[in-house]
């Protein structure tokens, strides 16, 4: 998955270069902080959002925008 990222072409502010599904919450926060990592030193300014079923939309779609 990392090599895959590291590949993408330079995208605009709002465009999804990847959906990453997980099967259990605490997978997706595992892969969430590797991700933080990788991205962190990314030339390609890519960000990443952890988003978790069962939490409020809202909630959700306020941090998407906030990107």
């Amino acid at each position: 998955m990392l090599e895959l990222l590291s590949k993408l072409p330079t995208l605009g502010k709002k465009e999804i270069a990847a959906l990453i599904v997980s099967p259990t919450r605490e997978l997706a926060s595992q892969i969430s902080e590797v991700l933080m990592e990788f991205l962190k030193d990314s030339e390609a300014g890519l960000t990443h959002q952890l988003l978790i079923g069962g939490s409020k939309v809202e909630a959700d779609l306020a941090r998407l925008e906030e990107e």
